[in-house]
């Protein structure tokens, strides 16, 4: 089977607890105003790769260390059967290394919850909060105009000279490798602690999916849901606008998640990347969830090094 995707990484940092392959799928209709992934949006854009391709890049991830594999985009659900199909291979390649690193013969993976029980798990560790107040504003790192962070927490491209230095980032500290995860609280090799988590990233609420979109999260540990809303800004970890909710639908997802339902980054959420770009020039890429002001305040930096950004992603 074959999925449209605009590109990939290892290690990601920003999106997720522990060093994660960070999977964008190309294609979203649902456009949302702000969005700084704009370059993912047309769905004849991005490459064709077959799903295991993917998956070979997973199995590798894996054996480096991997914590943990988020699937964003564009709309991961635009592409559902592509999204079964990479979830369950995943999950499958997870188990089995998890069982090979110390729990052979052991099938200590609790098994997905179904469907319908999953949200309400969701639901009730997060509720709604339709009374909770909306920041006005999040502060960015310094003064000037406000840029709106990304829906999906998708990559943001830009085009610079060759000679640009890779911009100076810390990553939250959810990117470390596991000093704010409950890992311990889980013992023994291949239990749940200790297995990488599958997360995806999806514009839609949890009542607008179909059937076919909610087969293609049958193997998902955690969903963060939600339109991006650059009128409601949010601290909060992994998020872009505080509509956004994060849900674990299993129990790995629970173990992983809970500490983080409420907690607001710290540091800068933007783990800079850079990468050979056409003619000659090198491409810029940041993957994260930026607050309010960050892309402007990168911006400023770049501009003080010398290096002018072209083509950025998250312009109209």
């Amino acid at each position: 089977m074959e999925v449209r995707i605009s590109g990939t990484h290892y290690p990601l940092e920003t999106l997720g607890p522990g060093p994660r392959l960070g999977v964008w799928f190309q294609g979203c209709t649902l456009a949302c105003p702000g969005c700084m992934s704009r370059h993912t949006w047309d769905g004849r854009g991005g490459g064709a790769r077959s799903v295991a391709d993917v998956l070979e890049l997973w199995s590798a991830a894996l054996a480096a260390g991997a914590r943990g594999l988020t699937v964003s985009g564009g709309e991961p659900l635009q592409q559902p059967e592509a999204l079964a199909a990479l979830l369950s291979g995943a999950a499958g390649l997870r188990d089995a290394w998890a069982r090979g690193a110390g729990g052979a013969g052991r099938d200590t993976e609790p098994r997905a919850a179904p469907r319908e029980g999953a949200w309400a798990v969701g639901r009730a560790t997060e509720p709604r909060r339709a009374g909770d107040p909306v920041p006005a504003r999040v502060p960015g790192p310094g003064p000037g105009p406000t840029t709106a962070p990304t829906r999906l927490s998708a990559s943001a491209s830009a085009s610079a000279p060759t000679h640009s230095p890779e911009a100076a980032g810390t990553p939250d500290e959810g990117g470390t490798p596991a000093g704010d995860e409950p890992s311990r609280a889980v013992s023994g090799p291949g239990g749940t602690g200790s297995r990488a988590d599958l997360l995806v990233y999806t514009g839609y609420e949890p009542e607008e999916l179909t059937s076919r979109q909610l087969t293609a999260l049958e193997h998902a540990d955690a969903v963060v849901t939600g339109r991006f809303r650059v009128a409601e800004p949010t601290p909060l970890v992994w998020r872009g606008s505080a509509n956004q909710r994060l849900r674990p639908l299993t129990p790995l997802g629970a173990v992983r998640y809970a500490p983080h339902l409420r907690r607001a980054a710290t540091g800068r959420r933007l783990q800079p990347v850079t990468v050979p770009g056409p003619g000659g020039r090198t491409a810029l890429r940041l993957y994260g969830v930026p607050l309010r002001g960050e892309l402007a305040a990168a911006e400023r930096e770049l501009r003080g090094a010398g290096v002018s950004l072209r083509d950025a992603s998250w312009r109209p």
